[in-house]
């Protein structure tokens, strides 16, 4: 960002995309057979994606909070770069190195989610969305010449931010029957979309009252407050006692 033409940066993320995509061209995925003489529509499939996530108590709990999340903590992932200009007085390479510091944070959880084994994903999902988020006002807690702390708690918050996605698609491909997935995850991915830009006009509304340091701390002990409250839900934390059936 800070030596290398815009074009040039931008290619970089084509070619890691493309190399994402390259890995995965070895496995076939096991297509479930459809009774020819149902027929289906892209709505009606996420209609009832829709109907199985509102009729399981525990379904919606974890859908809401994740939402919900969202909506407290997207605002600051968007102000990471104005935040580091008036608050630490840094520039473009001060903006890089959180950046990586943070990609590290999530390679860092990726692999610990990968290799530790979790008997309770739920617990640690609300957990690690919770400290994440709280690492997050933490950081904007810290003194204006603690930049290097202020980056650790990011990457910190970046790799529990990861492992706890990772317990949530764990939960969801381990309860939810193969032929609703895609409709569960569509709706989900519905939500997170809706709930971006949800918490973005918030930020635009809450602009002129305080100021960016405040919606990091804020924003982040919300939002990690939203994600306890999800120990209040019994059906929340026996989502993965039993896998959930389609209703009829």
């Amino acid at each position: 960002m800070a030596f290398l033409p815009l074009y040039v940066v931008l290619t970089i993320d084509v070619v890691t995309a493309l190399l994402a995509v390259a890995l995965l061209l070895p496995f076939s995925i096991p297509q479930l057979e459809r009774d020819p003489t149902q027929q289906t529509s892209l709505w009606s499939d996420f209609v009832a994606g829709v109907r199985l996530v509102a009729a399981h108590d525990g379904l919606r709990w974890l859908y809401g909070v994740v939402t919900l999340m969202v909506v407290l903590i997207m605002p600051v992932f968007s102000l990471m770069p104005l935040f580091i200009t008036t608050h630490f007085g840094g520039d473009v390479n001060q903006v890089a190195l959180m950046q990586a510091l943070g990609s590290i944070g999530l390679i860092g959880g990726g692999i610990l989610a990968f290799v530790v084994k979790v008997q309770r994903k739920i617990v640690v999902l609300l957990c690690g969305y919770a400290l994440g988020c709280g690492l997050i006002a933490a950081m904007a807690l810290t003194p204006g010449t603690f930049f290097w702390l202020s980056a650790v708690c990011w990457a910190l918050g970046a790799a529990l931010f990861l492992a706890a996605n990772s317990m949530l698609m764990a939960i969801l491909y381990a309860q939810v029957p193969n032929q609703f997935q895609g409709r569960t995850f569509a709706l989900l991915s519905t939500l997170m979309g809706l709930a971006a830009p949800l918490g973005l006009g918030l930020l635009a509304w809450l602009g002129a009252l305080i100021s960016v340091r405040d919606v990091f701390v804020i924003g982040g002990a919300a939002a990690a407050i939203v994600c306890l409250l999800g120990f209040a839900a019994p059906s929340l934390l026996k989502i993965e006692a039993t896998p959930i059936a389609p209703e009829g």
